[in-house]
């Protein structure tokens, strides 16, 4: 096994990101802490609604003994959201459970959601303006549908399903995406009370009153580990180029080898200057390259050897069937990652279906149309120092027949 390549940073920037910039910044730390939402300022199908939770206790007393603001957040706000999509006595049956911030330690796909007994209308919602099919990757035996807010596959609400239910109530849950620039999954993405967050929920769905999100952004120091582009890879080749990439990047952590299988036109060059924030691409992709890796304790880190040890590659799902990818890469048995046409998914799903609002999602609609483009799906593993998460990344055939990565979204598909 190559080591690691050890490189001192040239230089460190601090940022502090600000605004709603719908993801709602792509790479900073945000430290969120919230006002409670009093009782009285949920809607009389919100009380009722709520009243389900603990059906035989006074509902105003279990509002206000919830430790975890959020999951006030998570509910108040979420429901409304919903209420606007569907409609809450036609949709919701019951509810079951209410998921805020449970921690960093925690995986990101059981925090901020609202479980529920769904009633047999609200799958009806795919029919509504704009909707389509949500990918399942790692919501096991579930299926669900997504909002696609401003065009964008990735913002918006959520509403899942589990594949085998009863015909009249469903069990399910829901949630807000707020992220949409290419960088990593994280938690704070489907935080609502998050302040930047709520600037984009309120822009879309309305504000509570009584609401006000604190949030302190602290500064991220985003190294550059070496801006400066090596030799360009030119490998035809799609599944060694993916591959090569892949290696450079989890298990040689190669930042220069990695550099090379960025595209010339790429999401990060958008990135810049749709949010002119005075960063320029290179320091965007470094900050990629970087934000994979966490600290990992030593008594959990497993010994790395190849890529296998780093992906795998899980079925991809829709509610009718299961996608099949193209081409793969398998090793020791196990695919690492799967790569499908932009035509295998439903309209709206991993690509927007008309020209968005959404900057990220307006680059990848138009990548679409000028390059051959294929979107390669992969899941990073726990406790081998990754940030944990469905990649979805679009790759794109140049001119000179080289494959090269074009945009990545990191999700908690």
């Amino acid at each position: 096994m190559t080591s690691p390549r050890k490189a001192a940073p040239l230089f460190i920037a601090a940022i502090l990101f600000s605004g709603c910039g719908k993801s709602c910044a792509p790479f900073a730390n945000r430290l969120s802490k919230t006002s409670s939402i009093p009782f009285s300022d949920l809607s009389a199908d919100q009380q009722s609604l709520f009243n389900t939770y603990q059906p035989d206790e006074n509902p105003r007393k279990v509002w206000d003994s919830l430790r975890d603001v959020s999951k006030q957040v998570e509910f108040a706000a979420g429901t409304r959201a919903l209420a606007e999509a569907c409609g809450l006595p036609k949709c919701v049956n019951s509810l079951k459970d209410i998921y805020g911030d449970l921690g960093e330690s925690a995986p990101s796909v059981d925090q901020f959601n609202v479980e529920v007994f769904w009633t047999p209308a609200t799958l009806g919602v795919k029919d509504l303006d704009g909707w389509g099919d949500h990918i399942a990757v790692l919501h096991n035996h579930q299926f669900g549908y997504q909002e696609n807010r401003d065009g964008s596959p990735f913002l918006g609400l959520v509403v899942l399903f589990d594949d085998k239910h009863s015909p009249d109530k469903i069990h399910g849950q829901f949630h807000i995406g707020f992220r949409s620039w290419f960088a990593h999954y994280d938690r704070v993405n489907g935080n609502i009370g998050d302040y930047f967050n709520y600037e984009c929920y309120c822009e879309w769905y309305g504000s509570f009153d009584a609401f006000n999100p604190i949030s302190g952004s602290s500064p991220v120091a985003l190294s550059s580990l070496d801006t400066k582009q090596g030799t360009e890879a030119a490998k035809t080749d799609l599944i060694d180029s993916v591959e090569d990439f892949l290696e450079a990047w989890y298990v040689r952590r190669n930042y220069t080898q990695f550099r090379t299988y960025i595209a010339r036109e790429n999401g990060f060059v958008a990135e810049a200057r749709a949010n002119k924030l005075g960063i320029s691409p290179d320091l965007l992709i470094a900050g990629l390259f970087q934000e994979a890796f966490v600290p990992v304790p030593n008594q959990q880190a497993q010994i790395a050897a190849g890529l296998v040890d780093f992906i795998y590659s899980p079925p991809v799902s829709t509610r009718l069937h299961e996608i099949q990818p193209i081409l793969d890469r398998t090793e020791q048995g196990n695919r690492l990652f799967s790569v499908f046409t932009k035509d295998q998914f439903p309209a709206g799903s991993v690509l927007p279906r008309t020209r968005p609002r959404d900057d990220a999602a307006l680059f990848l609609f138009r990548v679409q149309q000028k390059y051959d483009l294929r979107v390669v799906i992969y899941v990073t593993k726990p406790h081998v120092g990754l940030v944990q998460e469905t990649a979805v990344t679009y790759w794109i055939k140049q001119k000179d027949g080289a494959w090269k990565l074009a945009a990545y979204e990191g999700t908690d598909w």
